[in-house]
């Protein structure tokens, strides 16, 4: 299996250096690394099971995909797949396109965002418009999550992208090798090339691959110019989702108590009358605090030892001088 890397804090070698790694995630977010980690674990497992004919293309910039996004796409003769790797732990439950939870406290399932489900199926959509706007007929053919840990529990009904777990990786691999052929290798070749180097019909092309209008640069028009926005417009998501469902108050207020310190009980206050008096003893210099008693003995000691070792001394020097 052939790899292609086309992150921009990814060197020649396959390595992220300390420097990139703060950079993306001072850039995009904290858990960026540990999810290029699990690609590399993802790639290492499927290029075991992976015949030569399958092309890994990794992290590649497509317009209308946020760069700080980790992501794959995997070309093979049984078709375009799209493959995202994470390294999360817990258990969840993916029904249709709704991705959910476990909450240890409440024992329930509850919505938790990112929603995956959809991250993976606004990028399938993505790169399926790439390819129709140059004329390929060739969809991708599912998005699938694959999760790296063995300690994560996947609850499926329908879900909208397939799941794998950990431990079927190779079984992927494999189950994918048993699908009939439907591309040659030329055309494999040609789908890289218009992914990696895409040729658009017209300029405008590439801006009809972000269909949200805040995302679009507006048309030249001469007017003057506007103040900046306060604020910027929220990523382009493409599919609706509902509104999530958050812990009751009582629980957040829980939670946050445990790293609050423990509160001491209050004491009466009662107005101190000798307030002058006070005041005119804590003037007064305070003396110096005498030695005690077993300071005066070690200080004995150490200078008793010293005499000791400067006798020592004289006696060896005279010692070698034939005085005595």
């Amino acid at each position: 299996m052939d790899v292609i890397e086309r992150s921009k804090f990814v060197d020649e070698e396959g390595q992220i250096s300390l420097t990139n790694r703060l950079k993306a995630m001072l850039d995009y977010r904290t858990d960026w690394y540990g999810r290029m980690q699990a690609q590399n674990v993802v790639t290492q497992r499927l290029g075991r099971s992976l015949k030569g004919q399958h092309i890994l293309l990794r992290n590649i910039p497509i317009p209308g995909i946020d760069e700080g996004e980790p992501y794959m796409i995997l070309i093979s003769p049984q078709g375009i797949r799209i493959l995202m790797a994470f390294p999360v732990i817990g258990v969840f439950r993916a029904n249709e396109t709704e991705w959910l939870k476990l909450n240890q406290r409440s024992r329930s399932f509850i919505r938790t965002k990112p929603n995956l489900l959809i991250l993976a199926l606004n990028i399938q959509k993505q790169v399926s418009r790439l390819l129709e706007i140059q004329n390929f007929k060739a969809p991708v053919a599912e998005s699938v999550l694959i999760f790296t840990h063995s300690r994560t529990l996947i609850d499926g009904t329908r879900p909208a992208c397939r799941v794998v777990s950990a431990d079927a990786i190779e079984y992927f691999a494999a189950n994918l090798e048993q699908l009939p052929a439907a591309l040659n290798l030329k055309q494999m070749h040609t789908l890289v090339d218009a992914i990696l180097y895409p040729q658009f019909p017209d300029p405008q092309s590439a801006g009809s691959l972000i269909t949200d209008p805040k995302m679009k640069k507006p048309p030249v028009q001469q007017v003057q110019p506007k103040p900046k926005p306060i604020s910027y417009p929220e990523p382009f998501n493409e599919y609706q989702e509902d509104a999530f469902v958050e812990l009751p108050q009582e629980d957040l207020f829980e939670s946050i108590d445990r790293f609050l310190p423990e509160e001491e009980p209050l004491q009466e206050f009662t107005p101190l009358e000798d307030t002058p008096q006070r005041q005119t003893q804590s003037s007064k210099p305070s003396r110096r605090s005498r030695m005690s008693r077993g300071q005066w003995v070690i200080i004995g000691i150490l200078v008793v030892i010293q005499i000791m070792l400067t006798l020592i001394f004289a006696f060896i020097v005279l010692k070698d001088m034939g005085i005595l």
